[in-house]
């Protein structure tokens, strides 16, 4: 499923899922914008077909205890 998302995308949806960082943390951590950081966040939910962080967050862990 991760397979589908750029390396950009997967650097910030392990920002995510690990560390459980929020759209201006990761911002800060990338040094992008906020704006272009929330679209990143939303585009990935799209590819994985989530809608939340939150089971985000759950999904790769179920995974990752696979």
């Amino acid at each position: 499923m991760r397979d589908t998302l750029t390396p950009s995308e997967q650097r910030i949806y392990r920002l995510i899922v690990e560390q459980g960082a929020s759209n201006k943390e990761i911002a800060a951590c990338l040094k992008r914008n906020l704006n272009g950081t929330k679209s990143d966040v939303e585009r990935i939910r799209d590819k994985l077909g989530i809608k939340s962080r939150a089971k985000m967050i759950v999904s790769y862990w179920k995974e990752k205890a696979k």
